[in-house]
């Protein structure tokens, strides 16, 4: 898989593991081809699941990321 070719669903954005989950963001956010570059809202649908998670504490690092993302 190439990085940022991926983009994940809202069901693997809610159950992926933590880590999983973080390399595909990462690449989604930053390494994107123009075609996939994510929305403001797109993230901010991924930061709105991400704090509804129970692990939401473990994820607060990729939060941030989402919410940076997002006001910048």
């Amino acid at each position: 898989m190439r990085a940022g070719m991926y983009v994940p669903t809202r069901g693997e954005v809610a159950y992926m593991a933590p880590e999983t989950l973080r390399l595909i963001l990462m690449d989604w956010l930053h390494e994107s081809p123009s075609e996939l570059i994510p929305s403001a809202a797109q993230i901010s649908q991924v930061k709105a699941i991400l704090e509804a998670r129970p692990d939401a504490a473990e994820l607060a690092g990729l939060i941030e990321e989402c919410r940076q993302y997002v006001t910048d």
